[in-house]
């Protein structure tokens, strides 16, 4: 029987000093008048899409990954794989954090694309 390693990192968002009441996404708003004119809010959303691109970059890669395990018949852990249980994970998340609303759908989407890649990863694989 093959077993199976299980690595789970923490990633800790700071908030910059920028915290309050709790609320990870309070004081974004400070910083965001600080812009005067619409060429720095630009300049930031584009900024912002970057790093949203590369954590999806990032995320891919270890979609692929899982991809190559369950090609040797790896079986995953109840509920590790279940996209459901992962979007409830990231909208319990989401809330903790007092993420703004609509924040679990970007969630889902972005755990239904994934899930398109790996089966498409899979099905690239089973076809070699």
């Amino acid at each position: 029987m093959k077993k199976l390693a299980i690595i789970c990192l923490l990633v800790v968002v700071p908030s910059f000093g920028y915290q309050k009441k709790g609320n990870v996404y309070e004081g974004y708003g400070d910083i965001a008048d600080r812009c005067k004119d619409l060429q720095c809010v630009q300049y930031n959303l584009d900024m912002i899409d970057g790093q949203i691109a590369s954590l999806i970059a990032k995320r891919n890669a270890f979609v692929k990954r899982s991809a190559e395990i369950k090609k040797h018949n790896v079986l995953a852990p109840k509920g590790v794989q279940d996209p459901e249980v992962a979007a409830g994970r990231a909208a319990k998340t989401s809330k903790a954090i007092g993420a703004p609303a609509g924040s679990d759908a970007v969630f889902r989407a972005i755990i239904k694309q994934s899930n398109e890649y790996e089966q498409q990863l899979l099905k690239d694989k089973a076809k070699k």
